[in-house]
């Protein structure tokens, strides 16, 4: 008996060392891809303004957030497809996993096609009732946007194979295109802008680029995850019954969110024109980098989660939330905080003193936004790994339509400060969804433990905001500023972090590495996908 028990443990350990290997691994790869991106972005950004001017550079701006939001015609089967594939890899069916790829593929390259003409067909509209360039570029901007539409389909066919590569937990791989993706297109703009090239060049670039990683992840997928898979034309109705079934709410969720985080830059379009899409761009990308650096560091939480419902671990499930939750509010704490003290004095280093002026003040309350949203990246995953997309659609719809209202009140008579400050609207919202999700996933939520996230995120937020408000008045610049941000960022998370401890030690904060199996009463069943 004592030998048995001594072999459970044992590959009970072995079990959690390889979840832990291969969850450290996909976060690393994750991470690094979107550390790139932003480093990429900020070198590129005040070259890009300075040689395409604050219009233009609104305008690529929206030219890019056409591709993003072509993506609503997806209809959720990126994410389901990580779904399936999770599934059947757990299961360990070899041919449903190349069916449901290739299935998918053929639908997604459908669905892409019928996106792109649309978009090409809506050119001219595009330009004159939602990027609203001035007169001189409107014609460039109708080529801009034609060009786009290759683009959408490149964007759906790359989708597609990401998505499955994430599905094996393989997010390494798919990092690793996508960073060799991002820097070749990056560069290569660079290049093409300081020569005098036009917006057209531009976008052919990223078309060229995007098309050749979905190729790449193609090929990584055949060789070493799905021998036999086919470009071939398939469409297998078995798989696409199962994955319509998981894949309308998904759909129905990706619709509402892509729209919403591009109709806020369109719905300032409209009102102020170009140049203000510009600042607020700007403004709003610097926190936003910092969440989804969060957001896909933690994405192999979705397929984990799948995998640990398809084998009923309710314990590590509710132990992996935890600890996930905890993790994520001290991490963002510390990259958060340098941003909100220093934000304006970076912009002023970063591109110039009047664009700091203009965009300063709605930096700093994307900060406060992002800062308040940190377990909505954990909600996120566990509801599509769990299978309730029906509900994380409910949730998206009801948040997206309130801060949608909130900017076009707001932005008329605010600006871009209005815009920016409609989004904490949705801050009430989030907490009150996650109350419901928890008592959905786990049979019970508590209202301490909820509060109690918040306040590592809280408290730093209100001693930087004091120090903000008394500091100096002009920018600070060169070595002091960088060594600010560090000393802030380490300070936040150093503060961040004790108090984790103390409201864990005053069990306002569950210990998670101590939790038992909650047990029947406390786990309901998981709603099938």
């Amino acid at each position: 008996m004592g030998n048995l028990i001594e072999q459970a443990r044992r590959g009970s350990w072995r079990s959690w060392s390889s979840d832990l290997r291969r969850s450290v691994r996909n976060a690393s790869f994750s991470s690094a891809e979107h550390v790139l991106h932003p480093l990429l972005w900020l070198l590129a950004t005040p070259i890009y303004i300075a040689y395409l001017g604050r219009d233009l550079f609104g305008v690529w701006i929206l030219v890019q957030s056409i591709l993003g939001f072509s993506q609503l015609f997806g209809l959720g089967l990126t994410t389901a497809t990580t779904k399936y594939v999770a599934k059947y890899r757990g299961r360990e069916d070899s041919e449903a996993l190349r069916r449901v790829i290739q299935t998918t593929g053929w639908i997604y390259m459908v669905l892409g096609g019928a996106a792109a003409a649309l978009v090409f067909l809506a050119s001219a509209w595009i330009v004159d009732h939602v990027i609203h360039p001035l007169p001189e570029h409107s014609e460039m901007c109708i080529g801009a946007v034609k060009l786009v539409a290759a683009g959408v389909f490149a964007r759906f066919f790359y989708s597609v194979y990401q998505s499955a590569l994430q599905g094996f937990e393989r997010h390494d791989l798919a990092a690793r295109v996508g960073m060799i993706v991002n820097a070749v297109t990056m560069v290569v703009n660079i290049a093409l802008v300081t020569r005098g090239y036009s917006l057209h060049a531009m976008v052919g670039v990223v078309v060229a680029c995007t098309a050749l990683g979905g190729c790449a992840m193609w090929c990584i997928l055949r060789m070493k995850l799905v021998p036999g898979l086919s470009l071939r034309p398939h469409l297998d109705f078995a798989i696409i019954k199962e994955v319509w079934q998981f894949g309308f709410f998904s759909g129905v969720r990706a619709i509402i969110s892509n729209a919403g985080e591009h109709l806020e830059l369109f719905i300032v379009s409209s009102v102020l024109g170009a140049t203000d899409v510009g600042l607020l761009g700007v403004a709003r990308r610097l926190p936003l980098q910092v969440h989804a650096l969060i957001a896909n560091a933690t994405a192999f939480l979705f397929p984990f989660t799948g995998a640990l419902v398809e084998r009923d671990d309710k314990e590590r499930l509710r132990r992996v939330y935890d600890k996930a939750s905890t993790a994520v509010v001290i991490v963002i704490s510390g990259l958060l905080m340098p941003i909100l003290l220093f934000g304006p004095d970076f912009l002023a280093l970063w591109i110039d003193p009047e664009f700091a002026d203009l965009a300063g003040v709605a930096l700093m309350i994307y900060c406060v936004r992002y800062g308040l949203l940190p377990m909505t990246i954990v909600n996120h995953h566990y509801l599509l790994g769990v299978g309730l997309a029906r509900l994380h659609a409910m949730i998206v719809t009801l948040s997206t339509i309130t801060v949608l209202l909130a900017i076009y009140t707001l932005t008329p008579r605010y600006g871009i400060n209005g815009a920016a400050g409609a989004t904490l609207i949705v801050v009430p919202v989030v907490f009150l969804t996650r109350m419901y999700i928890e008592c959905r996933i786990f049979g019970h939520a508590s209202l301490k433990n909820n509060i109690g996230y918040y306040l590592p995120i809280v408290v730093p937020m209100g001693i930087t905001a004091l120090i903000a408000r008394f500091g100096s008045a002009g920018y600070v610049r060169g070595l002091p500023l960088f060594l600010g941000m560090a000393v802030t960022a380490v300070g936040a998370w150093a503060l961040a972090v004790s108090i984790v401890l103390l409201l864990q030690r005053v069990h306002v904060l569950p210990v998670a590495s101590a939790r038992e199996h909650t047990g029947p009463e406390h786990a309901p069943e998981l709603e099938s996908p």
